[in-house]
């Protein structure tokens, strides 16, 4: 391949991969992991909007302070600058993912060429640009190809410094490997290994200059991860948020790695990059000349080192398929190798032999072996008919083979549209949980000042995100931790939750009035008249139903139990009902409408005035007893 074709087929494929890309950066960041998508653009939009400050990145899901550095924020300082010039946040943050992914791609191409031959550069690039798993992931609102760009253009660089030596070499890959460190240390520890193994063409193997530069980015990356850990647990605040908490979250339980069905996940997650139909050349890696010649170490580690990350940090690789985007350069490498390797024998039906029973173990790990099995048996078919019509014309089989190629890709790219479709989901089908609904709920019936608790949703950032509110999110496995009793919810005046009718309202408790001012939100005060006209209003303060009974018209003869299987019908007041409970079941919830939220069964719950009947339902008891009811207006 010359060098101008070789350059022409480079640009036209990033070409393509970004055009049918574009269509897809106007899509909300719900379509998947919704929660890590708005994370990463919460602190980019509060750069844009408040500056950029990378030391007290701000994620404001815990209550103040809002710092909550995780990753070093560069990803999200970029992002951030589109929308200083007029673009719209979630777009912004498409665009700079996919800009990432392109320089990653580019930087995976010179890579590989500076170690191969254009062929396997060439085809590690579109492997790399065209997987499912990239088609979805490159145009995502998250760090993973950030991250990848500069790992891949820090090893790029250490190899040339290890070959000519010059300085400024060596300091562009100490910065690019700290930024890769700090931006996200799970995807880029192992990078320095290829470069440890690389056989420069200079007699020096190993030098001080050689540990430094792998060092360096090593104790910055470490050294961020303490500092991030003392901002976000800061004077003992958010304990469940320090190293030590989230050990078990990273690494996961040691035996854990001997489940082979936890293991499944990230065969799914593989097998998105390769698929069985490009199992016939990912099994040609092997003959590949570069693996055996002088840098068989240096492409045994640039494969095999990712393998490292996985098994290290296990947990997160199993449960987030996002982090398997570190292990697809190497992929994507192997990929270029087999296909050079196919390309200098000309022989693609003899290799595609093997390939059925390999099919078959990958389709059992995806849960797709029928699948798998017809694509193993339609690869070897093409691959012997394009024998037969080439008869062992290495010119014509040199021109079959990339047909071949673009059959396979398209093939899987059939077959996995289940996956990458939901790129191109519309803004409903993407919004899977409905956030964008109770986002503008919420925004609608709140200000933009008002801190406000939100229970039922783990700490997930989109419900803020979209409404464009801070405060504090309970999530339910924060719920049963001792330190969440040590948490002062007494400030927030607005309350939020997933399922009105189960999800914790203790919160609420140190509120003296709360009342229900939306289908899943209420208002929180410490009178009647903060609850921003509440249809509905539970409180335990005695004296205000006293000072109703003064003027008030009693309008129940007896004691009135509600069983909260069915619905009781009771006379409202004309002025406004004031209903007082017995106390006996304050975990009950009491409705008076569908469209409303319902309140706390404390001690008496007033109703604002409306048609002439209440029907009353309750919940989380057997019954509630209403002792006595008033025909009276609501206090001022």
């Amino acid at each position: 391949m010359t060098a101008r074709r070789e350059l022409l087929v480079v640009v036209a494929s990033i070409a393509v991969a970004v055009a049918i890309r574009v269509p897809t950066l106007t899509q909300p960041l719900l379509e998947i992991h919704a929660f890590r998508q708005t994370q990463t653009a919460f602190q980019a939009r509060i750069f844009h909007e408040s500056g950029i400050d990378l030391l007290q990145p701000e994620v404001p899901v815990f209550g103040q302070p809002y710092a909550l550095p995780y990753e070093f924020p560069l990803f999200q300082a970029f992002a951030s600058l589109p929308m200083d010039v007029g673009i719209d946040p979630d777009p912004a943050m498409r665009l700079t993912a996919l800009v990432s992914f392109v320089i990653a791609a580019f930087c995976l191409w010179r890579l590989v060429r500076r170690m191969a031959d254009a062929v396997t550069a060439v085809a590690a690039l579109v492997a790399f640009l065209f997987s499912p798993f990239a088609i979805v992931w490159s145009r995502t609102s998250m760090i993973e190809y950030f991250v990848i760009a500069a790992a891949l253009g820090y090893l790029w660089a250490g190899l040339a410094w290890r070959d000519e030596r010059a300085p400024w070499q060596w300091l562009v890959a100490v910065v690019l490997g700290s930024i890769a460190m700090t931006v996200k240390f799970q995807s880029a520890f192992f990078w320095g290994l290829p470069l440890l193994a690389y056989r420069p063409r200079s007699s020096r193997w190993r030098d001080a200059g050689l540990l430094a530069l792998i060092a360096i980015p090593l104790v910055v990356g470490l050294g961020w991860t303490r500092y991030a850990d003392v901002v976000r647990t800061a004077d003992g605040a958010r304990p469940w948020l320090g190293a030590t908490a989230l050990a078990d979250f990273l690494f996961g339980a040691p035996l854990d790695r001997l489940d082979p069905t936890a293991w499944s996940a990230i065969a799914v997650a593989l097998g998105l990059v390769v698929g069985p139909a490009l199992l016939v050349i990912l099994w040609s890696a092997k003959d590949a000349r570069f693996v055996h010649g002088a840098q068989r170490r240096f492409w045994l580690s640039f494969i095999g080192a990712p393998l490292l990350a996985v098994v290290v940090f296990f947990n997160v690789y199993r449960i987030h398929d996002y982090y398997s985007a570190a292990i697809t350069p190497s992929l994507a490498a192997a990929l270029g190798l087999g296909a050079g390797a196919l390309w200098s024998r000309r022989d693609l039906a003899r290799a595609s032999l093997p390939v059925i029973p390999l099919a078959v173990v990958v389709g059992f790990l995806t849960l797709a072996t029928p699948v798998a099995l017809a694509l193993a048996v339609a690869v070897v078919a093409i691959a012997f008919l394009v024998r037969r019509l080439v008869q062992g014309d290495h010119h014509a089989a040199g021109r079959a083979l990339p047909v071949v190629a673009v059959i396979l890709i398209a093939l899987n790219l059939a077959t996995t549209s289940w996956y990458w479709g939901r790129a191109y989901a519309s803004a409903d089908e993407g919004d899977i949980g409905r956030i964008l609904a109770r986002a503008r709920e919420l925004a609608s019936l709140s200000a933009a000042d008002d801190p406000v608790i939100a229970v039922g949703h783990d700490w997930s950032p989109d419900l803020f995100y979209y409404a464009h509110r801070r405060g504090f999110m309970l999530a339910d496995w924060l719920v049963d931790l001792p330190a969440a009793s040590d948490i002062d919810f007494s400030r927030y005046t607005i309350l939020h939750a997933w399922d009105p009718d189960r999800d914790p309202l203790w919160p609420a408790a140190r509120s003296p009035w709360i009342g229900a001012i939306g289908a899943h939100t209420w208002a929180l005060g410490r009178s009647f008249a903060d609850l921003r006209g509440a249809v509905l209003a539970s409180t335990d303060d005695e004296s205000a139903y006293m000072g109703a009974a003064r003027n008030g018209v009693p309008i129940l003869s007896q004691p009135t139990k509600v069983t909260c299987d069915r619905e009781t019908t009771l006379d409202a007041g004309r002025a406004g009902t004031w209903l007082r409970l017995d106390g006996t079941n304050r975990d009950a919830r009491v409705r008076v409408s569908s469209d409303l939220a319902p309140v706390p069964a404390r001690g008496v719950i007033v109703v604002a005035p409306g048609s002439g009947q209440l029907r009353v339902r309750c919940s989380g008891a057997a019954a509630i007893v209403i002792v006595a009811a008033l025909d009276a207006a609501p206090p001022r």
